[in-house]
């Protein structure tokens, strides 16, 4: 058999053992939706509503940043976004959670290397990043990070 062949061959093979897993997933997500409670009427959910830039406490805040710098030291880890928001234009995190410090770099670097912006939370009152060396001035704690589409 031909290499073009055998390709084909794998190709059809994978989609096959692919698609029955595909369509019990389906089932299972429309029986799980099923016995879910009704969807929450409009009013009740916007008396829930929180607006979008904001967070639990009034100083938290989320913002978008084009990050042009990502950067790893002992004691936190860095990024420093394209342009300044509110004067600060570094947002760190301490080293000190090893996992959260893996899961939110890796945010960081993925988002640097594609080209994308991120978005993140943070706490503009909050300056007790200085104890690792983010300066009060120009740098805040990130609460949350991520990026869209």
């Amino acid at each position: 058999m031909s290499a073009a062949g055998n390709l084909k061959r794998t190709a059809l093979v994978a989609v096959m053992t692919l698609l029955p897993g595909a369509g019990v997933g389906v089932a299972l997500a429309s029986k799980a939706g099923a016995a879910r409670s009704p969807a929450p009427s409009a009013a009740k959910v916007a008396k829930h509503a929180v607006s979008p830039l904001r967070y639990e406490h009034a100083s938290q805040t989320f913002t978008n940043c084009t990050p042009v710098q990502v950067m790893a030291f002992a004691q936190r880890i860095h990024v420093r976004c394209a342009a300044a928001v509110g004067g600060i234009r570094f947002f760190a995190l301490g080293t000190a959670n090893a996992p959260n410090v893996a899961r939110v770099l890796s945010i960081l670097t993925t988002a640097q290397v594609a080209g994308r912006d991120l978005t993140i939370l943070f706490d503009a009152s909050d300056l007790s990043g200085a104890s690792i060396g983010c300066q009060t001035n120009d740098c805040r704690l990130i609460l949350a990070a991520g990026f869209g589409r």
